[in-house]
């Protein structure tokens, strides 16, 4: 008789329970057994046992809906934990930030002259990127200053000192330091100014920014001063944005969509467009039309005009903007108070609607200095909306760094691509 018909003869017939039926089995190892004399011995060999199986299936299930209810806490946490840690704007390699047209609208010179530094002081380049102000930072500051150019991506260090061993620099100092709240760097550190150019939204949320901004200040020397530069995708038209005016002339005077554009500028404008490319690349004229265009940034009649006179208004406007363009034309419509015949644009509505015109105008007079600069054509539609959020809370950006211990100094009328503020530090 084999083992298997032994097990089923010897066991018991009873004791089922609510886990199953007992099962036989043979347990190996020394026990302790009772010889034919009735005493207790010794023994190795295989003993006959009955265990009750295991109900696994109660166990799985347990597993399972414990991993479903991680996922879905997670689940609304998503798109927190992306913006906040992989999130990625174009524009952050080097050959994308050192691009020419950037530095066309950017004038970065310009601004480090506002800044007024002296020979011997010490400046920290906040968030320095590759290099964008920091080799003009040097300049200004002389062999006896310091320029320490902070970055949280080492490969941006890496250029850096490679740049700055290439140009003979010696005052530059890259240092990597960390991506969330103020690195001990700082802490160890003091400087005559702070330079923060497009990274106060990136310090994390309002919170986040004051305790940053608060602790930074800690690091000012007296009379020290924080520049803070905050781009602004609905930015006024600027003269350099046009680099070929016969492009511009020709485009204004085309049928179709342009013609909406060009009736909307003043006379002396469309008597220069008459009279051909010369007399519209005079700077009285350019400096003209350039104003009309802005005031056109705020018009909120000019949009339904295109769409009611061409339709689709695609067939004249470069379709990979149209998906901003339905999004920014969804946030106007939900802003409380918008109309497209009101002349009195809601304060709310005002950056949205800017930089809707803005890039239908761009569209229409074929300009794209602007787009390259700050890599529009590489936007996915998260970077719209991000940015669009953005340009919602750029009024906030004085306030909340008041809030953080400081006093602004003065608003600098520099750029029309980025709001320039300088602040002090007021320690409490």
């Amino acid at each position: 008789m084999g083992r298997a018909s032994k097990l089923a003869r010897h066991a018991p017939t009873h004791g089922v329970g609510e886990l199953g039926e007992l099962r036989p089995t043979y347990a190996a190892g020394p026990h302790i057994t009772h010889s034919d004399r009735g005493k207790k011995e010794w023994t190795t060999k295989p003993r006959l046992v009955y265990e009750r199986p295991v109900k696994r299936c109660r166990t799985r299930w347990t597993v399972l809906a414990g991993i479903v209810l991680v996922v879905a806490a997670i689940i609304p946490l998503l798109p927190y934990i992306e913006m906040r840690y992989f999130y990625r704007n174009p524009g952050q390699s080097a050959r994308e930030q050192l691009n020419p047209w950037r530095r066309k609208l950017m004038r970065p010179q310009r601004v480090v002259e506002a800044m007024r530094l002296q020979p011997g002081m010490t400046v920290l380049d906040l968030g320095s990127g590759y290099g964008f102000f920091t080799f003009l930072l040097a300049q200004a500051v002389g062999n006896g200053g310091r320029v320490f150019a902070t970055d949280c991506t080492p490969d941006a260090a890496k250029s850096l000192a490679s740049q700055a061993s290439q140009m003979g620099v010696k005052n530059v100092t890259p240092v990597v330091v960390q991506q969330c709240g103020l690195d001990a760097f700082y802490k160890t550190h003091t400087f005559d100014a702070v330079l923060a150019c497009d990274v106060v939204a990136y310090l994390g949320d309002a919170a986040e920014q004051r305790a940053f901004l608060s602790e930074l200040g800690r690091s000012l020397k007296p009379n020290g001063r924080l520049w803070v530069l905050t781009n602004r995708l609905d930015a006024d038209f600027d003269v350099t944005e046009f680099e070929d005016w016969s492009v511009t002339t020709e485009a204004l005077r085309s049928p179709g969509a342009q013609s909406l554009l060009a009736k909307r500028l003043r006379p002396q404008v469309r008597a220069a467009l008459a009279a051909g490319p010369s007399a519209l690349a005079a700077e009285s004229c350019r400096r003209l039309l350039v104003e009309d265009l802005n005031r056109l940034l705020e018009d909120s009649t000019f949009w339904p005009e295109i769409t009611r006179e061409f339709q689709p208004p695609e067939s004249y406007l470069n379709p990979r903007y149209e998906p901003p363009r339905r999004y920014l034309l969804r946030k106007l419509e939900q802003t409380e108070g918008f109309t497209w015949t009101s002349q009195k644009v809601p304060e709310r509505a005002r950056p949205l609607l800017r930089l809707l015109n803005r890039l239908v105008i761009q569209d229409l007079l074929e300009t794209v200095v602007f787009e390259k600069a700050f890599h529009l054509d590489q936007y996915e539609m998260k970077n719209w909306q991000y940015m669009s959020d953005g340009l919602l809370r750029l009024s906030e950006t004085v306030p909340l760094i008041e809030k953080a211990g400081y006093q602004l100094v003065q608003e600098h009328k520099i750029l029309t691509s980025h709001l320039i503020c300088e602040f002090r530090h007021t320690p409490h």
